[in-house]
């Protein structure tokens, strides 16, 4: 239905660890949407810098994401290889959760992704 709506001017890529999903790419608008299994549900959507979220998106640094949508707590994981470290913020809401997320501990180059709270990555849910 999603599909339908935003029309067929996508392009499949591969997302995620190890780019092991497929991926419906709009570049006009700057997203790719990520479905579930079954093709039924959006499990998340990665959002290029173009796309805006209330003032926010890809790129900005959490200090300038935290004065538009409120002071959140910076939180930080690691990944494989464990000398990896990501940063992140979020948002939580009724059905979905924001996340931005980078390399760097003040966001620069931040990465925003909107997640389907029933899909929402175990390192996100402390």
């Amino acid at each position: 239905e999603v599909l339908m709506k935003l029309g067929n001017r996508y392009k499949i890529e591969h997302v995620g660890a190890e780019e092991a999903y497929k991926g419906y790419y709009y570049k006009e608008i700057g997203i790719t949407i990520l479905f579930s299994e079954d093709d039924k549900n959006i499990e998340s959507i990665e959002c290029k810098d173009i796309f805006k979220y209330f003032e926010t998106n890809s790129g900005m640094k959490f200090n300038n994401i935290n004065k538009k949508l409120g002071k959140v707590k910076v939180e930080k994981i690691y990944v494989e290889p464990l000398d990896t470290i990501y940063y992140w913020i979020k948002y939580e809401y009724k059905n979905y959760t924001l996340i931005f997320e980078s390399k760097s501990k003040n966001g620069n180059n931040s990465i925003m992704t909107i997640y389907n709270n029933k899909y929402l990555p175990e390192m996100y849910k402390k």
